[in-house]
């Protein structure tokens, strides 16, 4: 049985039992299967295949790559209502993680006092980029790919480790343009150090250590205060 068919049993089995949460994440770089997996799930509960302009659901995707306070407001307003036709009223959020603060700030007040027949569901690639306290009151389910994954971080680090210093000051320049993008691109290359670290373990070496240091300490200062992007990414390149 895939991950996805357990997935999905389990929550069936949570609405059987009447133990359905208010808000699941599904996690994870296997876009096909999270997509896969909410239609399922959602098709479960309504009865049958969701239609775009079904008012039992609501859509939230990312515009210009950011999901705003406007975005959410809407998403309290059109949920705010009874269900119409089904047992629950659903809102979907795709690439969650790419709600900004102000965002995530409204979001969590709507978790903080759930009603009894909403539901959300939140898509995302990176759930770190989530604030923890949502993070805390949803439950988690994990989709990876992983094949997929350390193919696509292998050809970042291996593409950036030999590129040239001003192809990685150019790199640099163009990431700090997009906070969120340069938060999932650290978070790749993390994941690959620490396999490649791992490796190295296994033969007495800990060449990686450096690098792996650096990229977190960036990652936490770029998460927690207001830095200068370009610089932080450069930080990291120059470690390669």
């Amino acid at each position: 049985m895939s991950e996805s068919s357990k997935h999905l049993t389990y929550l069936k089995t949570a609405v059987a039992q009447g133990k359905l949460g208010h808000a699941y994440l599904f996690s994870g770089n296997d876009r096909e299967e999270k997509e896969k997996l909410v239609a399922e799930f959602v098709s479960f509960l309504l009865g049958g295949k969701v239609r775009g302009a079904d008012p039992d659901v609501m859509f939230v995707n990312p515009e210009n790559g950011e999901i705003g306070i406007s975005h959410i407001r809407k998403l309290k307003e059109r949920l705010s209502y009874r269900a119409w036709s089904a047992p629950y009223k659903v809102g979907i959020i795709k690439e969650a993680e790419r709600m900004n603060q102000e965002a995530q700030s409204a979001f969590l007040k709507i978790l903080e006092e759930p009603k009894g027949d909403t539901l959300f569901l939140l898509q995302v690639s990176h759930a770190e980029l989530l604030l923890d306290t949502i993070r805390s009151r949803a439950q988690e389910l994990k989709l990876y790919a992983f094949d997929k994954e350390r193919k696509g971080a292998l050809g970042l680090l291996e593409k950036l480790r030999r590129a040239s210093l001003a192809d990685r000051f150019a790199f640099a320049q163009d990431a700090a343009g997009d906070p969120q993008k340069l938060q999932e691109v650290f978070l790749e290359l993390e994941q690959e150090a620490r396999r490649e670290l791992h490796e190295e373990l296994k033969g007495g070496k800990i060449a990686s250590i450096k690098f792996l240091r650096v990229l977190q300490e960036t990652l936490r200062a770029v998460r927690g205060t207001r830095v200068n992007l370009r610089l932080a990414a450069e930080r990291v390149l120059l470690e390669l």
